[in-house]
């Protein structure tokens, strides 16, 4: 990811390169001294560095990927996925979510004072669209 990050930054660069437009607060000269420098840094933690330490005296942080995911994992590990269909045998959800038609079905009323139907405790996922085989759009083979 942090190469990714230097290549984006190059990109960004580029235009500075050929004088269409500053880079940052760089003029064009200063731009090209700079990558002069830059492109003589041979490692990849330099480059990394270089690139980080150029932002931050810009005024701006470059993200780091790892801390990111960590903190996901962190939150993730924190948060529970609890999924329901209205459909109770759909196939494809049976499949992918109930470890290969492994699972069990358990069948919950909606009532109006339940955490289930709650806006503040659930979230409502999109609906997908039934089509009957009459549908024009549909192929049955």
């Amino acid at each position: 990811m942090e190469d990714a990050q230097i290549g984006g930054f190059a990109v960004a660069a580029a235009p500075a390169m050929t004088g269409e437009r500053p880079f940052f607060s760089l003029s064009h000269r200063a731009a090209k001294k700079w990558f002069k420098q830059f492109r003589r840094l041979k490692a990849h933690k330099e480059r990394y560095s270089a690139v980080r330490s150029f932002l931050k005296d810009q005024g701006n942080e470059l993200s780091r990927p790892a801390e990111l995911f960590e903190r996901f994992d962190r939150q993730l590990a924190q948060v529970g996925v609890f999924s329901l269909s209205e459909c109770p045998d759909n196939q494809l959800m049976w499949a992918h979510y109930a470890a290969s038609h492994t699972g069990i079905a358990i069948g919950f009323e909606r009532v109006s004072a339940s955490k289930l139907a709650s806006s503040e405790h659930t979230m409502q996922g999109k609906r997908l669209q039934r089509y009957r085989s009459s549908n024009p759009g549909h192929r049955g083979r």
